[in-house]
């Protein structure tokens, strides 16, 4: 599993520059990962320093034992978003286990995505942090301290935020809180204020060569997804698990761009093009970011070539497409108003807009875009 190979590694651990002396960390944290670049990884490395004693967990992490299961300690609590208030961790927990098994840089739309709830948002409701609670005022099974992970922290409700201040403010004894979250404001400044914050930086070039490189990566691969993930490490692990999804992801964009030329002067196709946003507009929220993002890169690489400096170009198809043919459709008239209109779509997805009315009016500014001439 991935996890095995990034925790073994200790590539993210050494980034993050979050203390990992057993005596000083503080009780309560909030690690800030604005892009994904280890924030999970880095709470359950101090999970494992706070719940083994050194000697043990280094001899375990050297070990052929699967990693994933040094996180099934009764010891260790976690709090993730769910579907709704009624749903609990425990329901989930053996889907929990295996995602952060193969998923350590995902985000909450991949996690509802793994269980089947494409379309809800996730909460961590008042329910869960009194659970939480209940499970606190319980005696340790086997360590000395017990320790909770609240992933993706920002998805607190105010009324769980409040329950959750009240049991920070006095916290049980020999009890650690480790929360995470992409965003530092989003979370209750009362909440904030008892916490000790690190900001994880985002992964640099050479690091992720290494991180890459560790976890089996040729160094095609490693070009390839270095230079489409700059430098987000979830977008990096999503490129480097689904290689086969990169195909159909390429498929589906030039099938997409096709039908959107044609939309401007055939009815069947701009019918075909609002049945294509229509198909979209369903998929999980992390499927059409990375779209986005593909397409993105996509529109620059055909700028390169268009511009004639296509020696600089990193673009290699999956399906054999000629993207010299469609760098003519890419100029100067039309760049500008592309990527501000792919930057906007993907602000407003991360805002969860209506999928539905944003790739509609997506894919028929799309189609405006490709016929527009250079004068």
């Amino acid at each position: 599993m991935i996890l095995d190979k990034i925790i073994s590694s200790k590539l993210i651990i050494q980034n993050s520059r979050i203390n990992l002396n057993k005596n000083s960390i503080p009780h309560a944290q909030l690690i800030v990962d604005e892009n994904y670049s280890g924030g999970l990884v880095a709470a359950l490395y101090i999970s494992l320093i706070l719940l083994n004693k050194m000697e043990v967990l280094d001899k375990r992490l050297t070990s052929n034992e699967k990693i994933s299961n040094l996180f099934q300690d009764p010891d260790l609590l976690f709090l993730v978003p769910l579907p709704d208030s009624k749903s609990t961790v425990n329901q989930y927990f053996n889907d929990w286990i295996s995602f952060i098994g193969s998923s350590p840089f995902g985000d909450y739309s991949d996690w509802l995505s793994r269980i089947d709830y494409k379309n809800s948002n996730g909460i961590i409701s008042t329910e869960s942090v009194n659970n939480l609670h209940r499970s606190l005022s319980l005696k340790s099974y086997q360590n000395e301290n017990k320790v909770c992970i609240i992933w993706e922290s920002s998805k607190l409700n105010i009324q769980a935020s409040n329950k959750l201040l009240k049991i920070l403010e006095d916290p049980p004894k020999n009890t650690y809180f480790i929360l995470t979250s992409n965003s530092e404001n989003s979370i209750l400044p009362t909440v904030r204020s008892r916490c000790q914050i690190t900001k994880i930086t985002k992964i640099k070039k050479a690091l992720l060569y290494s991180i890459l490189e560790s976890i089996g990566c040729d160094k095609d691969e490693i070009n390839f997804i270095s230079k489409k993930s700059s430098g987000n490490m979830r977008i990096a692990m999503s490129l480097f698990e689904k290689k086969e999804s990169e195909v159909n992801l390429e498929s589906f964009l030039v099938n997409f761009l096709r039908i959107a030329y044609k939309a401007k002067f055939d009815k069947e196709s701009a019918l075909d093009l609002l049945n294509w946003s229509n198909k979209i507009s369903v998929e999980p929220k992390s499927f059409k970011l990375q779209f986005l993002i593909f397409m993105e890169y996509f529109i620059r690489e055909a700028m390169l070539i268009s511009y004639k400096v296509d020696e600089i170009s990193s673009f290699k198809s999956s399906i054999n497409f000629d993207l010299k043919k469609f760098s003519k459709f890419i100029h100067s008239v039309n760049i500008e108003p592309f990527f501000n209109l792919i930057s906007h779509s993907k602000y407003a997805l991360e805002r969860n807009a209506n999928s539905k009315i944003l790739f509609s009016n997506f894919s028929f500014e799309v189609s405006e875009l490709l016929n527009l001439k250079e004068s």
